[in-house]
C-alpha cells in the first residue's frame, strides 16, 4: 500500500497513518502510547507505539494470544514468530513472552524499532512491507494455535463421512465426577488428551463435553494413526476440535515402529497447535499408546485424565439417554431406581453391570411386570462370569469362507472319518463313532463366526491326543498342541498364546495362537484341567471369549478375525485321577450315561459352568483294556519288523503279544507303554535280521524266547510254484 506523505507531517504521524491504514481502525492515545485494537480479524491483533530516548520510536505488534495453559507451546510460537520476521531489513525482532491485562493470555510481539525522522517514499515503502510481512506472520502462528470450544459449525462435506458431531443426550445431571475443567484448558492449549475410565464412565464424560463444547467432531471409522495429524489439522480447518475412542486408532504391529510413530504424531500434534481428544478403557489406552507396559515413561503424560467416580444416577441416566423418548421424567425416575436396587441387592459395587440392566430397562419399559425379576436373573447372571481381555466386541468375527463350509462337508460327510479313526485306534468305537458324528454336527450346526469345539475326556493313554492328530489328517489341516500344564503363570498365558504388549520383550512377534488360526487348524488344548489354579482361571477366560465371538485381540492390539475355521479339541482326565469316574463300590457297573454325568460333574468344579456350556458334553474313551493291549501290541510287532527287516508280510502268533502284555507292570500308561515294551522285547530278536530278503517272515515263541525267522513252508511251497511255472514255459517254447 502507498500513502501520500508531506513534508509537515514528522515521523510519528506518519508511522500512525502507516499502521492505521494496514490495520483498518485508528489509534486511540493512552498512557502506554498510540494504541490500535484489539482486533478480532485474523493477523496483527493490536499494536503500541511510544516513544523511545536516543530520537526512536518503538512499534510494538501483538501477533497472537496464547492462553495461559498453552505454556508449553508458547516457546515454539516464540521461535516461529522469530523466523517469520527475520526477513525485514528494518531493525524487526520478536520480544520476550508477556500477559495481557487480564493476565490469563501470554502474548507473542514483534517490536520494530524505527528513527525518528521523517520518512521518505523509499522507507515508507520499507515499513509498509514489513507491516505486511507481520500481518503474514500472525496469520500464520494463529492458524497453529488450537481452536476455542464453542457452537458447533457445519461440517465440511469431504469430512461427514469421516467424522460426526459430539452430542449431548442429557441436559444436565449431578455435576460428581465432572473433569471438563480440567480437560478443556489441555485441549484448548493445543495438547492431545487421554480420558480413561469405564465404557458408561466415559458416555457421561462425553455427554458433558458435549454441553459446553459442541464443535468437538468424533472420529467413526478406524484410522491410521500416522493419519492423525492430516486429519486433525482439516478438523480445525472446520473450527473442530478432533476426538476420537481409542479402540478405533490403528498403531503399527512391530513396538519399535509404533513407539516412533506414536512420538513422531504426538509432537506434530503438540508443534502444530492440532489439540486431540482420546477416550477410553485402560487396556484400550495401553494397547495403543503403550502406556503402563515397560515403558520408562508414557509420551501422553501429563495430560491422561482418569476419570474419578460418578452418581450412580447419572450414569444410569446416561446409559437411558436416546432410548426412553416419549416416556415422561416419572417413569425414567421408575426405571432409574429399579436399576440400582437390583443392582445394590444383587452385585454391590460392580458398576458395569449398569449397562447391561439399563439396556434391558429401556427394551421392557417401565410396565413390564417381569421386569424387575428380569433384572434380577440378568444380574446374577452377569455378576457369576468373568470377562476377559480387549475389546472383541467392537470387531465382529469374519464368518467361515465359503471354501472352508464346502471343505469340511465334503470331508466330513460320509463314513471316511469314522473308518480312519477305527483302523488306527483300538477299543474306541463308541467315542470314535461319537467324535466323526459330533464333528459332522459342529460343521453344519455351529453358527459361522464361532470356532468348531469339542471336548475328549478319558483315562490317560487311551488315544485322545492322536484321535485328534487323524482328524486334522483327514482334513488335511495342520494340527498344533497345546499343553495347558507348561504355563507358570497368569500372565504367561496372554503373552505366550496371544502375544505380548507393547514395551515388553518380544512384543513385535505374535503369540502362538495369533500365528496358527490365520489358517484353518486343528488345535489341541491339553490338560486344561491339570494347569494351576490361576492359570487354569486364566485359560479358561482366554478360551472363553474366543469361542463366544469368534475373534482374538493380539498384544499388540490387532484383531483376528479368522478363529471360526478353526476346530478346537479339548482332551481332558481330571475325572480319572484318584477317585475314577467308571469306579464303583459294590456289585455292577456304571452304564456310559452314569460316567459322562461323573465327568461332567468334575469338568464344572474345575473348568466352571461357563466354559463347559460353550464345549458341549464331552465325549467319553473307555478304560484300557488287556485285550486293546494285545491288539495295539500285535499291530506295533508288525509295524516294527516290517520297518527293520524290509519284509512286506509278517506273521505274528497271538502268544508273542499275549507274553509282552503280560510283562509290563500296568496298563494304566496305555499304548504308550504297550509300544515301549514291544521294542523292548523285539530289539534282541532284531539284532541278526536287518534286511532279511524274504518274502515273509513269522514272528514266534521257543520257550520264553521271541524269534523271528523265515517262513520255511511259505518259502517252500514258493519255490515249488516257480519249478511248476518254468517247466510249462519250457514245454510251450518246444
Amino acid at each position: 500500500m502507498q500513502v501520500q506523505t508531506t513534508t509537515t507531517i514528522t515521523a510519528e504521524g506518519q508511522i500512525r497513518q502507516t499502521v492505521s491504514a494496514a490495520l483498518g481502525c485508528q489509534p486511540r492515545q493512552t498512557p502506554e502510547g498510540w494504541t490500535w485494537g484489539p482486533r478480532t480479524e485474523s493477523g496483527i491483533r493490536s499494536a503500541v507505539l511510544r516513544p523511545h530516548s536516543g530520537g526512536l520510536q518503538e512499534l510494538d505488534l501483538v501477533l497472537a494470544s496464547v492462553p495461559e495453559t498453552a505454556g508449553i507451546s508458547v516457546r515454539h510460537l516464540w521461535e516461529l514468530a522469530a523466523v517469520l520476521i527475520k526477513e525485514t531489513d528494518l531493525t524487526a525482532v520478536p520480544i520476550s513472552p508477556t500477559r495481557d491485562a487480564s493476565g490469563g493470555n501470554w502474548q507473542i510481539t514483534a517490536r520494530l524499532t524505527l528513527s525518528d525522522t521523517a520518512f521518505d517514499l523509499p522507507r515508507l515503502n520499507r515499513l509498509n512491507q514489513a507491516i505486511d510481512l507481520l500481518d503474514h506472520s500472525a496469520k500464520t502462528i494463529q492458524a497453529e494455535l488450537p481452536v476455542a470450544t464453542g457452537l458447533a459449525p457445519e461440517i465440511p462435506r469431504q469430512l461427514k463421512d469421516i467424522v460426526q458431531p459430539l452430542t449431548a443426550h442429557m441436559k444436565q445431571d449431578s455435576d460428581v465426577g465432572n473433569v471438563c475443567r480440567y480437560i478443556l484448558p489441555h485441549i484448548e492449549s493445543g495438547l492431545t488428551v487421554a480420558v480413561v475410565g469405564a465404557p458408561l464412565r466415559i458416555q457421561l464424560e462425553l455427554d458433558r463435553l458435549a454441553r459446553i463444547a459442541p464443535n468437538i467432531a468424533v472420529l467413526q471409522h478406524p484410522t491410521p494413526i500416522q493419519k492423525l495429524p492430516q486429519l486433525a489439522r482439516m478438523v480445525k480447518q472446520a473450527g473442530m476440535i478432533l476426538a476420537s475412542s481409542c479402540s478405533l486408532l490403528r498403531p503399527r504391529v512391530s513396538v519399535y515402529e509404533q513407539g516412533r510413530e506414536l512420538e513422531g504424531t504426538l509432537r506434530e500434534l503438540a508443534t502444530s497447535g492440532l489439540p486431540m481428544l482420546a477416550f477410553g478403557a485402560r487396556e484400550e489406552l495401553e494397547s495403543v499408546f503403550g502406556v503402563g507396559q515397560g515403558r520408562s515413561h508414557s509420551p501422553l503424560l501429563p495430560v491422561i485424565q482418569s476419570l474419578p467416580a460418578a452418581n450412580g444416577v447419572d450414569l444410569v441416566r446416561a446409559a437411558l439417554a436416546g432410548r426412553c423418548n416419549g416416556l415422561v421424567r416419572k417413569e425414567v425416575d421408575r426405571l432409574v431406581k429399579m436399576v440400582l436396587d437390583t443392582l445394590d441387592r444383587c452385585a454391590p459395587g460392580k458398576n458395569h453391570l449398569l449397562q447391561p440392566l439399563s439396556n434391558l430397562a429401556a427394551e421392557r419399559g417401565p410396565g413390564d411386570s417381569d421386569l424387575p425379576a428380569a433384572l434380577v436373573s440378568l444380574a446374577e447372571d452377569l455378576a457369576g462370569r468373568r470377562d476377559t481381555f480387549g475389546t472383541c466386541d467392537e470387531a465382529p468375527a469374519s464368518p467361515r469362507p465359503p471354501d472352508v463350509c464346502r471343505h469340511l462337508r465334503q470331508r466330513l460327510g460320509g463314513s471316511d472319518l469314522e473308518d480312519l479313526l477305527r483302523s488306527r485306534i483300538f477299543g474306541q468305537n463308541p467315542a470314535l463313532c461319537e467324535l466323526a458324528r459330533r464333528i459332522w454336527q459342529e460343521s453344519i450346526c455351529r453358527p459361522g463366526t464361532e470356532p468348531l469345539r469339542i471336548m475328549l475326556a478319558g483315562p490317560v493313554a487311551t488315544g485322545k491326543s492322536v484321535a485328534v492328530k487323524y482328524v486334522a489328517e483327514a482334513l488335511g489341516y495342520p494340527c498344533y498342541y497345546i499343553d495347558a500344564t507348561a504355563f507358570d503363570s497368569e500372565h504367561s498365558v496372554m503373552t505366550s498364546l496371544a502375544g505380548a504388549s507393547p514395551g515388553i520383550v518380544n512384543s513385535y512377534n505374535d503369540g502362538v495362537l495369533a500365528r496358527i488360526s490365520r489358517r484353518p487348524s486343528v488345535v489341541e488344548i491339553a490338560d486344561l484341567d491339570h494347569a494351576r489354579p490361576g492359570v487354569r482361571g486364566a485359560l479358561c477366560e482366554f478360551f472363553l471369549r474366543i469361542l463366544q465371538e469368534g475373534t482374538l485381540q493380539t498384544g499388540s492390539g490387532m484383531i483376528i478375525r479368522t478363529l471360526p475355521s478353526v476346530i478346537f479339541i479339548f482332551t481332558s482326565n481330571v475325572a480319572y485321577g484318584t477317585h475314577k469316574a467308571d469306579a464303583r463300590f459294590g456289585f455292577g457297573s456304571l452304564t456310559r450315561d452314569e460316567v459322562r454325568q461323573r465327568v461332567v460333574s468334575r469338568a464344572l468344579e474345575h473348568l466352571g459352568h461357563a466354559f463347559v456350556s460353550r464345549i458341549g458334553q464331552p465325549i467319553l474313551f473307555e478304560q484300557f483294556t488287556r485285550q486293546t493291549a494285545i491288539e495295539i501290541a500285535e499291530m506295533e510287532i508288525r509295524s516294527l519288523v516290517g520297518r527293520v527287516t524290509g519284509v512286506a508280510t509278517i506273521a505274528a502268533e497271538r502268544d508273542v503279544s499275549r507274553q509282552i502284555v503280560d510283562s509290563v507292570p500296568t496298563l494304566e500308561t496305555g499304548a504308550r507303554g504297550v509300544i515301549d515294551a514291544v521294542r523292548a522285547a523285539l530289539a534282541e530278536a532284531l539284532r541278526e535280521r536287518v534286511d532279511m530278503g524274504a518274502e515273509r517272515v513269522v514272528v514266534r515263541l521257543d520257550g520264553q524266547q521271541i524269534v523271528i525267522e523265515h517262513d520255511s513252508k511259505k518259502s517252500r511251497g514258493s519255490r515249488k510254484v516257480e519249478q511248476d511255472a518254468k517247466s510249462r514255459s519250457t514245454r510251450q517254447g518246444s
